[in-house]
């Protein structure tokens, strides 16, 4: 994916705040979290982690201006933490970061990160999680994900959605459906079409899940069309494996494992992790954006 020196971002306060950019009706009034309840409950795969060194492109992102709410981060880089997952539907590994005081432990974080459909978390390279006291969400250069706050799952597989867009939301066919619709999912899907686009990729992957949209929304029938006739979404939507060839980054972990270096305990010592259920008081599916911003120190 490009890197674009230009920042844009896409961004609400409250679902009620949104502005109705796209002039549209919505499908669900009261936002998507409730009526998709059931992503929230989606067993996280299983996977193998370990402690990692913290990569440049997580200490870049834990800092500068915070998106959606006043002044910048406040993340102490130099005390950040960084976990090296390896999911159980993939070979390759990912990134977690963590600020020290983050809303999200580092295992709520695997967690979360665990439950988005393999497909569709290739095209993310690596995930922080911040401190905030709402949840707050966003995407720099389509495939890096900072989480602000205590997010559950509907949040981030909406900015995991960003990065499998890819430019889909500006394309002469998804506008053309949108303009032959009479609604969007929600408020915030209102805003653009790149939110409607991450808001489409939530109502998607829980169908392709579960078989069945709460309510079957008829009214934006074309631009749910648009989603299921494209190869490319299709592939990470219904893929039980993760696809290699669509991640964006990877980052290296520079510490050595426990069983290359058995005088040093602590060093990479690997954890089975599994979870059966989510926690049962985390979300609220506030504010969630995207920006585009220049990234260094990937592979």
């Amino acid at each position: 994916m490009l890197a674009f020196t230009v920042l844009t971002t896409f961004l609400a306060l409250a679902p009620g705040m949104v502005s109705a950019g796209l002039n549209k009706g919505i499908a669900y009034s009261k936002g998507l979290h409730d009526p998709f309840i059931k992503l929230e409950q989606v067993k996280s795969v299983s996977a193998k982690s370990r402690k990692s060194s913290v990569p440049d492109v997580c200490k870049q992102y834990g800092k500068g201006p915070a998106f959606g709410m006043a002044g910048d981060i406040k993340c102490d880089v130099s005390k950040m933490q960084a976990r090296e997952v390896t999911f159980g539907d993939c070979g390759q590994s990912w990134t977690l970061c963590r600020c020290p005081d983050a809303n999200l432990s580092m295992d709520q974080l695997q967690q979360r990160v665990g439950q988005i459909p393999p497909g569709i978390r290739s095209y993310v390279g690596a995930f922080l999680a911040t401190k905030s006291e709402f949840c707050n969400a966003v995407t720099f250069n389509g495939d890096f994900i900072r989480v602000h706050g205590k997010c559950g799952s509907s949040v981030m597989l909406h900015e995991a959605g960003h990065a499998l867009d890819d430019g889909f939301s500006g394309s002469k066919k998804f506008k053309d459906a949108l303009n032959k619709d009479k609604c969007v999912p929600d408020s915030y899907a209102n805003t653009n079409t790149a939110e409607d686009f991450a808001q489409l990729t939530v109502m998607e992957a829980y169908e392709t899940r579960f078989k069945k949209l709460p309510g079957h929304p008829s009214c934006l029938h074309n631009q749910m069309m648009t989603l299921r006739k494209d190869k490319r979404i299709q592939e990470a939507m219904k893929a039980k494996k993760c696809l290699p060839k669509r991640r964006p980054f990877t980052t290296k972990n520079t510490l050595k494992p426990k069983r290359l270096v058995e005088e040093e305990e602590e060093a990479g010592e690997w954890e089975e992790r599994e979870y059966d259920e989510d926690d049962s008081d985390l979300f609220e599916d506030i504010t969630i954006g995207t920006v585009t911003v220049p990234f260094t120190d990937v592979e």
